[in-house]
């Protein structure tokens, strides 16, 4: 009878001891609130011939100040869309697997020089297949473009941004 009871309060502190580690290891981290929310709004302009849809006026919060590049970068991870950010300048390359012309997933950072005939044969049509996109992402704050680093335009509550493939 002993034996029996031995056995039972092993196995009892195995599964709280397997249950006391699990936790631990699966603990999440508590996303704080966000202090000082603004609404904004993002569409995404996805040129023809690209395997995405257009995004048209999303609203969602972000916080007062956020930037443009912050705003899209919270915005695609929150519904899963991939965004390309080269790193040096902190400048969108790519949404969505449309890429900035010349640039590839692979090495943003790299440039690449291609001859006239190099590019003529990228965007020539074979067989029906699909032209290259040519053109970068561009972005604009309430209907004006911008030319400013997106990774410096703060936003405030109620602005519009869109994102153009141009």
């Amino acid at each position: 009878m002993k034996k029996n009871t031995i056995k039972k309060v092993l196995a009892l502190s195995a599964i709280l001891a397997l249950a006391a580690a699990a936790a631990g290891c699966s603990e999440k981290k508590v996303q704080e609130p966000i202090e000082d929310p603004i609404e904004v709004t993002i569409s995404i302009d996805f040129p023809d011939g690209a395997e995405a849809e257009d995004i048209t006026e999303e609203a969602f919060l972000v916080e007062d100040g956020t930037t443009v590049l912050d705003a899209l970068q919270i915005y695609c991870n929150v519904n899963d869309i991939p965004v390309n950010v080269e790193t040096t300048a902190a400048a969108v390359y790519g949404i969505n697997g449309v890429n900035n012309s010349g640039d590839t997933a692979e090495n943003p950072d790299e440039e690449t020089e291609a001859s006239d005939e190099e590019i003529a044969a990228e965007t020539e049509t074979d067989g029906g297949a699909e032209p290259a996109l040519t053109g970068s992402w561009h972005y604009s704050v309430n209907g004006e473009e911008s030319s400013a680093p997106e990774n410096e335009v703060r936003l405030s509550d109620g602005d519009s941004i869109i994102w153009i493939y141009q």
